[in-house]
This record gives C-alpha cells, sequence and structure tokens, in this order.
C-alpha cells in the first residue's frame, strides 16, 4: 500500500506515461480491449474502474487516486486523461 501523495503520483505518471506510449504506437479509434491489452503489457497489471462511478469505485477498494484514459483523443495529456482523489488522498502526507 502505498503511504504517501509522493509515492501515488509517481505511480500515476507511470500509469499514464505507458498510456501516452500505448498511444503514440496505435494511435486513436481502437475498441477498449485493444487498448486494454497494450497497457497490460506495458504496466503487467490493470484495475479496470468504471468511469462513471470512478470516486465510488476508489472509495469501495480503499484507492486513494484514479485515472480516465480515454485514448480515443489526439493527446493523452491534453484532453485525454482526467485524474481524481478522494479523501483517502487528501488525508495523506506529502511525503519527501
Amino acid at each position: 500500500m502505498y503511504s504517501t501523495k509522493n509515492e501515488i503520483n509517481k505511480l500515476c505518471y507511470e500509469i499514464l506515461r505507458c498510456a501516452i506510449e500505448v498511444h503514440r504506437v496505435f494511435g486513436s479509434g481502437l475498441l477498449e480491449s485493444i487498448y486494454e491489452k497494450c497497457i497490460i503489457f506495458e504496466l503487467e497489471a490493470y484495475i479496470p474502474i468504471n468511469s462513471a462511478q470512478i470516486i465510488s469505485h476508489l472509495n469501495l477498494i480503499a484507492k486513494p487516486k484514479g485515472i480516465l484514459i480515454n485514448f480515443n483523443s489526439t493527446n493523452i495529456m491534453k484532453e485525454g486523461q482526467k485524474t481524481f482523489v478522494n479523501q483517502m488522498f487528501a488525508d495523506l502526507p506529502d511525503g519527501y
């Protein structure tokens, strides 16, 4: 379990880095299942989160931060991702 905001932010950065690499190689317009397989390959792990209920899911699974990634965009960092945090994240120490 991650114990500081800094550790969680580093993990999220790595997830986004992998998503950008998958998007760079394959572009937009593919089925979500194809992107899922590609990002699993990049990360070696994947936890699916329903976009309409991400905050509820974060609370239910006791995770402080989640990222929605839309591969059907031209630039993942500018328009293809949105990060969500809950109170659990706010309560963590900042770290080093």
